[in-house]
């Protein structure tokens, strides 16, 4: 910013120089008869050409500058575009290993920690498909939602005399009812039914 007005205190003395060079030189040799032409008219005429020049060129800077600042924020939408489409493979990358971690649960059933795997295989599923959910432009998240949501479907039914606790089935229901437009997605109220008819009696 200083050396921005520095430059143009600079330009201003510059000005002035010139003028008072001018101003010199029209008391030195001024207009009358006896000179062969008009030196006035010339220097009227050159003042007029720089002052145009310079009017000329102000408009490029700010045309120039314009111009820059439009690339800038060019760059900074395509930037955040681009943060933004990490960002949503991130999650997308993170509901597939929540989505696997569920899937995987369903397999394995220690007479001990049954009750655990499936908390954790619904829990994990639930949450891989509430982040799916919420980025339905990506082409993978409609089959993913599809293939965690059979495999749970599955799972429940292999398992249906392991219960769970009420205030644990009613954790479960709450957030399903956080996954993005999950009226619109397939099976979604028999996986809601099965969780329900999981509680203990």
């Amino acid at each position: 910013m200083i050396r921005k007005y520095a430059a143009v205190f600079a330009d201003m003395l510059a000005v002035l120089a010139f003028g008072l060079a001018l101003f010199i030189a029209c008391r030195v040799f001024p207009n009358n008869e006896n000179t062969d032409f008009d030196y006035q008219a010339i220097i009227v005429a050159i003042l007029a050409g720089l002052f145009t020049l310079i009017v000329g060129w102000n408009i490029y800077q700010a045309i120039d500058l314009s111009r820059k600042v439009s690339e800038i924020d060019s760059l900074r939408e395509e930037l955040n575009r681009n943060l933004k489409g990490l960002q949503d493979k991130i999650e997308c990358d993170q509901a597939k290993i929540l989505g696997m971690l569920s899937q995987s649960a369903t397999a394995i059933f220690v007479s001990n920690e049954k009750n655990i795997l499936k908390y954790k295989m619904i829990a994990h599923g639930i949450n891989a498909i509430k982040i799916f959910s919420m980025h339905p432009e990506n082409t993978e998240s409609k089959d993913a939602i599809n293939k965690i949501l059979k495999t749970i479907i599955d799972g429940l039914n292999n398992s249906k005399d392991i219960k769970l606790g009420k205030g644990t089935i009613q954790e479960l229901v709450l957030k399903c009812g956080q996954i993005k437009d999950h009226e619109k997605i397939n099976r979604f109220k028999e996986f809601l039914t099965l969780i329900q008819e999981a509680a203990e009696q």
